[in-house]
């Protein structure tokens, strides 16, 4: 009985001593652990910061090249625009000189009283 009592105190130090390293083990598991998925969020969180900064920069030139394209459509067709209207065509210019002729005729047999300068706004 001495003997049993002696195995049995043996066996309860071994497991205690067993529980001990175990729960040692778990604590350094849950430690590495979280040091693992601390070091994971910190590599997210820089991931996304540069993704963050690197999204902003390309928003930034594209808002500076649509800026310039727009600048640059505007001139062209400003200059477009210029040049057109400095285009004369002989029809349109013969049409709008027989008109304004026609016009001045009509307002001297009609009304002798009407200024016929007035109608000198167009070009002959």
């Amino acid at each position: 009985e001495r003997i049993a009592k002696i195995k049995q105190c043996c066996s309860l130090e071994l497991i205690a001593q067993h529980e001990a390293i175990k729960i040692k083990e778990e604590r350094q598991n849950l430690l590495v652990r979280s040091s693992y998925e601390a070091e994971q969020r910190r590599s997210h969180a820089q991931t996304e910061d540069r993704l963050r900064q690197a999204t902003l920069e390309m928003v930034q030139l594209q808002k500076v090249d649509a800026a310039h394209k727009k600048k640059t459509y505007t001139s062209q067709k400003k200059r477009h625009k210029e040049k057109i209207s400095s285009i004369t065509d002989p029809y349109t210019e013969r049409i709008n000189s027989i008109s304004v002729i026609r016009a001045r005729r009509h307002t001297s047999r009609e009304s002798p009283g009407i200024d016929s300068g007035a109608l000198t706004l167009f070009k002959i």
